[in-house]
């Protein structure tokens, strides 16, 4: 044997990649156990389960901060990352009405003065997916509703009211966005269906607020002038008001 030459015992090799790839923790206390057996011979274990030493190195690090489970991917320095009150905010809503992130991103700006985009939203829900927890709904129970017989209806006399949000990104394409957007044309869509004639009136409103509602009616009460309206528009009035608040 030459002078200076270093021999090591033959050992077998333990591929710690693949074993990483079961489980993280597992593979790194196994390394850990081997370097107690070897009198931590760093460069031997890291020959042994075919790693460099740094690997190693970082392994007992990992040992001294208390936790071998793998580090964030996250760089340290965020400074474009949404606060940390924003991010509780957001999935306090969440948790409590159970919004998509569009819907989410409106209530947040309307109610909360938060002005968080959709695509946000999305990344904030990802990230916190552990602390959303869904409150238990309680069914409200509704009184029975007259019954209404559509067929028999005389002109006017049954109006059926519809809100609708037409900047629907699911409904539209984007050219379509896009022309809505640029012609200035607002968001929401009033309407009030006759069942008997199918004659409609439509109108529309930039916010979506009891207000608008209200004017709704009166502007249909105003345009029908009709004493045979007075059961239709109270019913017409009721609807309007569920609407703004179901939609809201």
């Amino acid at each position: 044997m030459r002078a200076g030459h270093r021999t090591h015992p033959s050992t077998g090799k333990i591929d710690y990649k693949q074993l990483r790839k079961i489980n993280p923790e597992a593979a790194r206390r196994a390394v850990l156990e081997y370097l107690k057996s070897n009198g931590h011979n760093i460069s031997q274990t890291a020959l042994v389960f075919g790693v460099n030493r740094t690997v190693v190195y970082d392994i007992l690090r990992k040992e001294k901060e208390g936790s071998l489970k793998d580090r964030s991917r996250a760089p340290r320095n965020q400074p474009r990352r949404t606060p940390a009150q924003v991010e509780d905010k957001v999935i306090e809503v969440k948790c409590r009405t159970r919004y998509g992130p569009e819907r989410l991103s409106r209530y947040l700006k309307q109610h909360e003065a938060l002005s968080v985009p959709p695509g946000t939203i999305r990344h904030i829900v990802r990230r916190n997916k552990d602390k959303i927890k869904y409150l238990p709904r309680h069914r409200v129970r509704k009184e029975k509703r007259e019954f209404i017989d559509w067929y028999s209806a005389r002109p006017f006399e049954i109006v059926q009211v519809d809100l609708k949000y037409i900047r629907d990104h699911k409904a539209l394409t984007r050219e379509q966005i896009i022309h809505l957007d640029r012609y200035n044309i607002p968001n929401y869509q009033w309407s009030a269906l006759d069942v008997c004639s199918r004659f409609k009136l439509v109108g529309y409103s930039r916010e979506k607020s009891w207000t608008n509602g209200l004017c709704w009616y009166l502007w249909v009460i105003s345009w029908h002038g009709h004493t045979g309206l007075n059961r239709s528009l109270c019913s017409l009035w009721i609807m309007a008001s569920n609407l703004v608040a179901n939609h809201g």
